[in-house]
């Protein structure tokens, strides 16, 4: 008696042949799911070494316009210099157009 298996047989603890065991055909499928853990752990680590070397820095600083060399802070009054109301009225009139002229 032969413990050998016999050429086409499948030995019992191989899963290779079956329907549903994963083959070299699927594993191409199966590298998406690869690729998409590799970017979300891409990108979480970008996000930690922005939190860590711009954000961090920038919680001490209670006045923006004491810190030129922050990125933050620089942002910040860029941002607040742009929304503030000018001092000085423009003198901007607005003319309303009549859709509906009264009737002679």
């Amino acid at each position: 008696m032969s413990s050998a298996p016999a050429e086409g047989d499948v030995p019992w603890w191989s899963s290779a042949g079956r329907p549903g065991a994963a083959g070299p055909e699927d594993s191409a499928r199966s590298t998406p799911g690869v690729l998409l853990a590799d970017l979300v752990t891409g990108v979480q680590a970008a996000v930690d070494w922005a939190r860590r070397s711009v954000l961090d820095p920038h919680v001490s600083h209670a006045d923006s316009s004491a810190h030129p060399q922050c990125l933050v802070c620089r942002a910040n009054e860029a941002l607040a210099q742009g929304l503030r109301p000018s001092a000085e009225p423009t003198g901007a009139r607005i003319d309303w157009i009549e859709l509906d002229p009264p009737a002679p």
